[in-house]
């Protein structure tokens, strides 16, 4: 599953809606070995998620280059949470029930946004069930 500006959108109100003191943002370049990390503090949430917001399309590509674009998100109170969540799961994947986890946060098996989760699957959670988009506000 790819990431949408969605998933990014949620992911910074969650971050903000927990206090959390960093985002960090994984982003592939065409021609790089390997994937950059880029941690933002709080003070530039706002900030930030209306930069990316700019220049970044839909599917998370930079819009004046499509060699650039975003694989992943995530949020944390440190540098260890985020290294920790990019190393854990590299790429997304689905459980047993049909949700979808990627980066330390999750979509349930009827697609709706989770937020930030350390579950290796859905079953059993409580938001398992959900129709409709959690808001946290």
């Amino acid at each position: 599953m790819s990431l949408s500006m969605r998933n990014l959108e949620q992911c910074f109100e969650n971050a903000i809606y927990t206090n959390a003191l960093f985002i960090g943002v994984k982003i592939e370049t065409q021609g790089s070995l390997e994937a950059e990390i880029i941690i933002n503090p709080r003070k530039n949430f706002e900030f930030k998620l209306a930069y990316y917001k700019k220049a970044y399309d839909e599917n998370l590509v930079l819009k004046t280059f499509s060699g650039i674009r975003i694989v992943g998100i995530t949020f944390g109170d440190c540098f260890d949470d985020i290294e920790c969540d990019f190393e854990n799961i590299n790429e997304s994947y689905r459980d047993e029930v049909g949700g979808v986890h990627d980066c330390g946060v999750a979509w349930n098996p009827n697609g709706v946004f989770c937020g930030e989760c350390a579950s290796e699957s859905c079953k059993g959670c409580y938001n398992e069930f959900t129709k409709k988009e959690i808001n946290i506000n």
